[in-house]
């Protein structure tokens, strides 16, 4: 789902406005790559506004109704995502708050709006969905093993005390 955009051939006076819904086709690629059931809902607006003197602020939202599958069962565990889209795109070498330096990236010629979304998407995304009431059974879990007393598990350096006695070395 590639949306560029020229950042090099914008009027640097206005904010853009981009509203982006996936077609049909992008749908059923996106529910392979976040090898999920079905993606039935995929849209984001952002808009791109001057930051500066050569930088760009993107601000936006996603909205997205993804199906994945449960960890445990496969079933059905519907998503609904909206999450806010933030990036700062600046030029190599200008100052960055800290606080900002994960949603700041390096200012090139085209920004993909598109790749931006997707990856907003797949860390918005549980990595472990969970169905309601689904869970392992309980045989499933390893019996906890009972842990060896200390009389048991002979002390190293009392080994080696006893080795140097049989030797003979009172030193």
């Amino acid at each position: 789902m590639s949306r560029p955009v020229r950042l090099d051939r914008l009027g640097a006076s206005e904010p853009r406005t981009y509203s982006e819904t996936a077609t049909d086709a992008e749908r059923k690629a996106l529910a392979r790559l976040f090898d999920a059931h079905a993606v039935d809902k995929f849209r984001f607006t952002v808009t791109l506004s001057p930051l500066g003197s050569n930088g760009w602020a993107l601000d936006g939202t996603l909205e997205a109704s993804i199906i994945q599958s449960c960890v445990v069962s496969l079933a059905p565990v519907p998503a609904k995502l909206s999450e806010p889209i933030r990036r700062r795109f600046l030029p190599e070498g200008t100052p960055v708050d800290p606080e900002l330096e994960d949603e700041t990236e390096p200012l090139e010629s085209v920004v993909d709006l598109g790749g931006i979304a997707i990856e907003t998407a797949a860390l918005a995304l549980d990595p472990y969905p969970r169905a309601p009431g689904a869970g392992l059974p309980a045989d499933a879990a390893p019996a906890p093993q009972p842990e060896a007393e200390e009389e048991t598990r002979p002390n190293p350096f009392a080994r080696l005390a006893e080795l140097k006695q049989k030797l003979g070395d009172g030193s």
